[in-house]
């Protein structure tokens, strides 16, 4: 009965011990990629938010300022640095799938 136990417990322990090392694999992938894609994204955010107000002090008339945030919402800033973002991110998936590419075809598989 105590062998028996033993090696429930050793296939339990084993078959755990696959899920974590599989999961956690996965985890890793997923947290790296998003931790990317956020700062990617707020790097943008701030390089277009500075040009933006950059050229709005710049502006010598209060009114022609106050014209352009009319047809500036809020959020457009946000949504274009996540489109560059993305964009940037799609080159960069599209350029190591290609070189994996080169590479696998080069190992004759």
């Amino acid at each position: 009965m105590g062998a028996l136990g033993t090696f429930l417990i050793n296939l339990l322990g084993s078959v755990f011990t696959f899920f974590v090392t599989y999961l956690g694999k996965r985890l890793s992938l997923v947290l790296s990629v998003i931790t990317f894609l956020a700062g990617l994204s707020a790097a943008m955010f701030s390089t277009l938010y500075s040009l933006i107000t950059t050229v709005q002090f710049t502006l010598s008339d209060h009114w022609l300022s106050y014209g352009i945030s009319l047809f500036w919402p809020v959020h457009l800033t946000v949504c274009i640095s996540v489109y560059f973002s993305a964009q940037i991110t799609r080159w960069v998936y599209d350029r190591s799938t290609f070189y994996v590419g080169l590479f696998w075809e080069s190992a004759g598989r």
